[in-house]
């Protein structure tokens, strides 16, 4: 069985976010970062003032689990309708980008679609 992409980076994407906790929990509770302070004072994640930094990162993987991407990709991009970047890839992107030569890509993909779900898939 082939492994997800996200489990082979899962340790490190949990040290990320620890270490995130710890940096934005010493700039809330000491107003600075201040790593002396946190290795002293680790105990002070149970006061309620911190209780939302610990909780903060497992909500945010919980929620990542269990919402379809629609509506992350609509909370990314802001649209609705035709969210993905894709769905203005030759209508939008391609001609307003001077990286791209348009003749070229013309002849390597033909036509290029006007439907956004097509621009897309293309």
């Amino acid at each position: 069985m082939s492994k997800r992409i996200k489990d082979t980076y899962q340790k490190h994407l949990w040290a990320f976010i620890s270490a995130n906790v710890l940096i934005f929990w010493s700039i809330f509770v000491y107003g600075t970062i201040d790593f002396d302070k946190i290795k002293l004072n680790l105990y002070e994640f149970a006061n309620a003032k911190s209780f939302f930094f610990i909780l903060s990162p497992i909500i945010t993987l919980v929620l990542n689990g269990i919402m379809p991407n629609s509506i992350k990709e609509t909370i990314v991009f802001w649209k609705v309708k035709n969210r993905l970047p894709g769905c203005r890839a030759f209508s939008h992107f391609a001609i307003r980008d001077p990286r791209i030569n348009i003749e070229s890509l013309k002849n390597k993909i033909g036509e290029f679609p006007k439907e956004p779900d097509e621009q897309n898939r293309v």
